[in-house]
This record gives structure tokens, sequence and C-alpha cells, in this order.
């Protein structure tokens, strides 16, 4: 079942202020490309750029953060590239980053 479209194909959950990978299905590491920026590198690549991904991000101490905002700017093959906001406009580093992925896998 794992190869039948719209089931998910990878999904993870990365703190950006560490820079780690806390748990994942089909991510193999995570790349910091600078404050606010990161790759997330898959375990097995998606066949082309045109698959989906939904990403959010913001605090895991019982706070209300202002708006948090992380889209993903680069659709790639290999991974997913975020870049996390705050309500600002302001690349920020949270501590809890969660995204998934649907669409073929390679």
């Amino acid at each position: 079942t794992n190869l039948q479209q719209g089931l998910i194909k990878a999904w993870f959950q990365f703190n950006a202020a560490s820079g780690a990978l806390d748990d994942s299905f089909n991510y193999s590491s995570a790349s910091d490309n600078g404050t606010g920026s990161f790759t997330q590198n898959y375990t097995n690549n998606m066949a082309n750029q045109n698959h989906s991904f939904v990403a959010m991000a913001g605090h895991d101490d019982n706070t209300l953060p202002g708006a948090t905002i992380t889209v993903m700017h680069k659709a790639i093959t290999t991974g997913t590239r975020v870049r996390i906001h705050n309500s600002s406009g302001s690349v920020v580093d949270e501590q809890e980053c969660n995204g998934v992925s649907a669409g073929d896998l390679a």
C-alpha cells in the first residue's frame, strides 16, 4: 500500500533551533542552510518535483507564538526545502517544525 497515490510518503518532526530531526518517516537527515532555512533529505526520493508538501512551525513551550509561517521554497526530488518566518516576516529557527509529503516515489 505504500505505493498507492494519496498516501503520505514522508513526514518529519524537526527542531530548527538544534537542527535535529526528532522523528521522521522517509527522511534521513536535515541540513541547516542558515537562520530559518533548512533542507530535509529523503531516504527514498520522490519521482519528480510535482509532489505536494505541507509544513508548519511554532514553539513547544506552551506559549502562544505570533503567527509562524513555514513555506516550501523549492520543490526538489531529494528532499524538502523549508523557510520559517515569524509574523513580522523575519526568518527564525523555531523549536517545532512539522511537515508531510505526498506524491509518487521514484
